[in-house]
């Protein structure tokens, strides 16, 4: 359902930002 699809792409979002910020601490 539509509640299903939002939790992906909140997970993405979640994995994006915490990619970015293991990068910006490896800096």
């Amino acid at each position: 359902g539509a509640a299903h699809e939002e939790l992906q792409q909140s997970r993405i979002r979640i994995d994006s930002l915490s990619a970015q910020l293991s990068q910006l601490q490896k800096q």
